[in-house]
């Protein structure tokens, strides 16, 4: 995803970005659920092997047939 396609994104002010985009429509989030989506995320990515502890990026898609 790219810096456009996060835009407009829900952006705290320590930088934090998070967008939800749900079947092409960007869903609005509020600060607490924008930072329990981005924790719980970047904590399962950063156990993984090879990837970095604190990622810059992270982007994720979930399609159902």
């Amino acid at each position: 995803m790219t810096d456009a396609a996060l835009a407009p994104s829900n952006e705290l002010a320590d930088g934090l970005r998070v967008a939800l985009v749900v079947d092409g429509h960007e869903v609005p989030l509020t600060d607490f659920v924008t930072r329990v989506l981005a924790g719980g995320v970047l904590g399962m990515v950063g156990t993984l092997k090879g990837v970095p502890a604190r990622p810059r990026t992270v982007e994720l898609t979930v399609e159902q047939g």
